[in-house]
């Protein structure tokens, strides 16, 4: 068998260089100098405030914000414009109610009560919102409210005419499971119907334990109150150590 040298040699040479990386693809470290320069041309500047530190006050905060259009400077600012929305818990409709109950916004307390299943549509343009559920004699069954309704000018009377110590509210605290959604650690559901009991203390020194019953609205998405009950004027009647205690002489 006859070899052929000088096409083995050949072969050989190409296999070799075919094998060899080329210098386009051999992966150099990047220059110290270029990164240098990129670096360079980012200047972390320090933040400073737009406003001059002699307009830097409350007053001018308030003036920007209403210059942008944005007139709300809290939660219960929001409630009011926005009214029932995903991201109010049941306490806060609780708070919201009775702060604006005590300042005699009967249609906002009225904006935030449960309505009559019958007047519910399947969307919120077939929906009567013109009705809502009287908390006089208003039940909850089965998570549904049932019970009677009224219209803004019965509502406004039914409050008036039951309801003077919300009214008549000089301050307020919470009384047993105050959490914002009462999940009971993962064992109540949020959209479940809450209850939440009050305290009240009114203008002429009287106390009173208010209970809010609550349901979940999908239309809404949020939790309306369903009936306000008086529980008693005594509240160490219910819960011992809640009222107020007497001089004692040691």
């Amino acid at each position: 068998m006859v070899i052929d040298l000088h096409s083995s040699i050949r072969v050989s040479l190409l296999v070799v260089m075919h094998l060899q990386p080329t210098p386009s693809l051999i992966v150099q470290p990047r220059s110290t100098h270029v990164t240098q320069q990129v670096v360079a041309r980012f200047k972390w500047c320090s933040p400073r405030c737009l406003i001059d530190d002699d307009e830097l006050s409350f007053a001018a905060l308030r003036q920007e914000v209403g210059r942008r259009g944005r007139a709300d400077l809290g939660k219960f600012a929001k409630m009011q414009q926005d009214g029932p929305h995903h991201t109010v818990t049941p306490r806060d409709v609780v708070e919201f109610v009775i702060t604006e109950t005590c300042k005699g916004n009967l249609s906002q307390a009225f904006k935030f009560t449960a309505i009559p299943v019958m007047k519910q549509g399947c969307h919120k343009s077939s929906t009567d919102w013109t009705q809502r559920m009287s908390w006089e004699k208003s039940r909850v069954i089965s998570g549904v409210p049932s019970g009677p309704f009224n219209d803004y000018a019965g509502f406004e009377s039914m409050v008036r005419s039951r309801y003077s110590a919300l009214l008549d509210t000089e301050g307020f605290r919470f009384v047993g499971d105050d959490s914002s959604w009462q999940s009971k650690n993962g064992l109540e559901k949020e959209t479940a119907v809450k209850e939440y009991v009050v305290e009240l203390k009114t203008e002429k020194e009287a106390h009173y334990l208010i209970k809010f019953k609550l349901v979940y609205d999908w239309l809404v998405f949020c939790h309306l109150v369903v009936s306000v009950s008086v529980l008693s004027a005594d509240p160490s009647r219910f819960f011992p150590g809640t009222g107020e205690q007497p001089d004692m002489d040691i």
